[in-house]
C-alpha cells in the first residue's frame, strides 16, 4: 500500500506559504496561476491582517516588517547565486532557493549554508 507523503513545511506556519510566494515573485519565478490565485485571495488577507487597499505582496511586507529594499536584495541574491552555481557546474531549483530565503527571513536555519552556494546580500533580519 502506498502512502502519500505529507509536506510539513507549512504546519503551524500559515504565513510561510505567502512568504515563499513573495520570494518567488521577487525572484521573477512565481507562476502566473499562483499569482492569479494570490491576487484572488487578497481581500481575505486584507481582512485577516487588517491591511486595507494593499495587494498580497504589500500585506506580507507589512506583516513581516520587511524593509523596502528586500525585493531587490532577493532578486540580486537569486541572480548572483545562479551565476555561482553555473560556474560550479550545476543549476538551481527556484522553489528550493525561495524556501531557503524564506527560512532566513523567518529565522530558521537552512541546510543551504552548509552547501556554500548562496551569493548575494545579507538577508538576515
Amino acid at each position: 500500500m502506498r502512502t502519500k507523503k505529507t509536506n510539513t513545511r507549512y504546519e503551524g506556519r500559515p504565513l510561510l506559504r505567502f512568504i515563499d510566494a513573495y520570494v518567488l515573485d521577487a525572484m521573477g519565478e512565481l507562476a502566473d496561476d499562483s499569482t492569479k490565485r494570490l491576487d484572488s485571495i487578497t481581500p481575505t488577507l486584507q481582512s485577516v491582517y487588517h491591511v486595507a487597499d494593499s495587494d498580497w505582496r504589500v500585506i506580507v511586507e507589512r506583516v513581516m516588517d520587511f524593509p523596502p529594499e528586500l525585493r531587490v536584495k532577493i532578486k540580486t541574491g537569486w541572480e548572483a547565486t545562479q551565476d555561482k552555481a553555473s560556474r560550479k557546474g550545476y543549476s538551481l531549483d527556484a522553489i528550493e532557493f525561495a524556501q531557503f530565503v524564506a527560512d532566513i527571513l523567518t529565522g530558521v536555519e537552512s541546510p543551504w549554508y552548509e552547501r556554500d552556494i548562496y551569493e548575494g546580500p545579507n538577508l538576515r533580519p
